[in-house]
């Protein structure tokens, strides 16, 4: 459950941007630390968001988290206090963004939403 929505469709974002939202979702598949959930204010990561500039090819990723003691909706017994794993999973996100080169995913792209010069210079 939870996730980071892949953008492997839009041609707009660059590969590398796709490549970082895989990183992502393969963190948040392997931490302890569930994703955030609204409807009963319980888990701890929130929103990840990527921001990419293809001029300078820089990027930037935040991470919005909830209190890793569990915050407002914690549970009475503590058993979603996530205090004592959190700063280890931190590093491990950071170490797993940072550590190699940034994996390039395939992107197949519908054909109809393709731009086809060849096309267009016989119309």
């Amino acid at each position: 459950q939870g996730g980071v929505h892949p953008p492997h469709c839009l041609q707009n974002m660059p590969d590398w941007s796709c490549g970082l939202a895989d990183i992502i979702n393969e963190f948040h598949a392997t931490s302890p630390i569930p994703p955030y959930d609204s409807k009963v204010h319980r888990g701890i990561w929130r929103t990840f968001t990527i921001r990419c500039s293809l001029r300078t090819k820089k990027c930037m990723v935040i991470v919005l988290h909830a209190p890793a003691s569990g915050g407002v909706g914690a549970k009475e017994d503590g058993s979603d206090d996530y205090s004592n794993v959190f700063d280890r999973e931190k590093k491990r996100l950071i170490n797993m963004l940072t550590e190699g080169l940034i994996p390039m995913p395939k992107r197949i792209f519908p054909e109809n939403h393709m731009y086809d010069e060849a096309k267009e210079e016989k119309n």
